[in-house]
């Protein structure tokens, strides 16, 4: 049996070499004099969103349910699973018993959950929870045909639906089921979303990976077989981070060595490479990723 323990909350601060998408133009950090804790983190320009936590800000499984708390606010959701937060102090409650619904509670101004008191709720297709939320809630159902990612707002209203391109790989064929698979989270940075795809049956071997980028309903394939594993958007909506296999083809139960780099969303493109840090090897599984104010910081778990 698999046994998990954390590792520990690292900042990583490392000279990277930085591609210039727009201009073709590869600026070397690496060689510059500064030191390790002033070296250069990729700037998207994109203004961070007030994040408005009063602190502390944490939800937790109680006997009763589950314990939201804002500052000096609390709450005890009996029938709730977990809870994400949204910037302004307010929760996204998953309630999960035959199906999961996902309802949202501020706690500035509500007792109840949003969704309770007004019947504004979503429920969520299977069991594919969305990531992490700071502009919009997306919410991808991968099982319809073809797949449909439904974006909502923060207060879990309807923003729009997309039916997802299937696969246009020509060796596609009724036999061979061939199929293009969407998967994990779908973070939606400065209005631009992202979502991982990948063609595939239990007949065919070989197929793409990639990453659709959405923007204004126009469905785009970036990071073509860029071995992308994971995605992860920074709390304040400033940075797509990724996780990437050095090697291989991506694969979520792999030990193989990963490294982070980080996403242009203007492009789709990989912008920054942040590599790991020096005490990393490859049995370390990273479990969450975020950047705020010039620093990368990864949590581990290390699989025994």
């Amino acid at each position: 049996m698999s046994q998990h323990r954390r590792i520990r909350l690292r900042d990583v601060v490392r000279h990277a070499g930085v591609l210039g998408a727009a201009t073709g133009m590869l600026a070397l950090l690496g060689s510059c004099s500064r030191a390790p804790s002033s070296a250069a983190v990729f700037d998207t320009g994109i203004d961070p969103v007030p994040l408005g936590f009063a602190g502390p800000t944490y939800s937790a499984a109680v006997h009763d349910g589950l314990l939201v708390r804002s500052g000096d606010r609390k709450q005890v959701l009996p029938g709730a699973d977990q809870g994400r937060w949204l910037p302004g102090g307010v929760a996204l409650i998953d309630r999960s018993l035959r199906s999961i619904d996902l309802h949202v509670l501020d706690m500035t101004t509500s007792k109840r959950p949003h969704g309770e008191a007004a019947g504004n709720s979503v429920r969520v297709p299977g069991f594919d929870l969305p990531g992490r939320s700071v502009t919009q809630v997306n919410v991808l159902n991968r099982d319809a045909a073809p797949a449909v990612l439904t974006a909502y707002t923060p207060q879990l209203e309807t923003l729009w639906s997309l039916r997802l391109p299937e696969t246009d790989n020509p060796d596609a064929t009724r036999s061979n089921e061939l199929a293009r698979n969407y998967y994990n989270v779908a973070p939606t940075i400065n209005g631009v979303t992202f979502v991982q795809w990948h063609d595939s049956s239990e007949w065919y071997e070989g197929g793409d990976y990639g990453v659709a980028r959405i923007e204004n309903g126009k469905v785009t394939d970036v990071l073509l077989n860029e071995r992308i594993v994971a995605l992860y958007l920074s709390v304040d909506g400033t940075g797509l981070l990724a996780v990437r296999q050095e090697s291989g083809e991506p694969c979520g139960g792999c030990v193989v060595e990963q490294e982070v780099v980080e996403i242009d969303p203007d492009t789709g493109t990989i912008i920054g490479e942040y590599g790991m840090p020096d005490e990393y090897v490859e049995e370390w599984r990273v479990e969450a990723i975020d950047k705020v104010d010039g620093r990368v910081a990864i949590r581990f778990t290390e699989t025994a």
